[in-house]
């Protein structure tokens, strides 16, 4: 049973393909993924996504759109941000989503870290608790 949907945005590069494989540890979770900024902004408007993980190299003013467009949606939803070879970059799309008031979910850099995903999975956990709990709302 998919329970949250994420959505993986960026170039198909060896670090997206590494973050795809990262985000599909759990039968729970269905993983989309986009390439361009363009098409992650229209899909998070027209469908809701628990978590969008953003590829933050050369993004520049397009990821602060995705932030304003992201920050319309759902409350419950996270982003998470990866990429560049500095964290400057991470940090500042992070800082942006705050202010924002956007949830961001931590932890999800391509830098081995030993309990990398542990943020992912309490999350993943937190919405198969609430369905449980829920009652049923049919697909969407």
């Amino acid at each position: 049973m998919v329970l949250v949907r994420v959505l993986l945005v960026g170039d198909r590069t060896m670090d997206r393909i590494d973050m795809e494989s990262r985000l599909s540890i759990d039968a729970r979770v269905q993983v989309e993924t986009v390439g361009d900024i363009c098409s992650a902004a229209a899909l998070v408007e027209w469908r809701h996504y628990s978590i969008v993980v953003v590829n933050v190299f050369g993004l520049g003013r397009s990821l602060v759109d995705l932030i304003n467009n992201f920050s319309q949606q759902s409350r419950e939803s996270r982003i998470a941000f990866f990429g560049g070879k500095s964290t400057a970059m991470v940090k500042a799309a992070e800082m942006i989503a705050q202010t924002r008031g956007v949830g961001v979910l931590r932890g999800l850099g391509l830098e081995p870290h030993g309990n990398e995903s542990g943020e992912l999975l309490a999350f993943i956990d937190g919405i198969a608790r609430e369905a449980s709990v829920a009652p049923s709302r049919g697909n969407g």
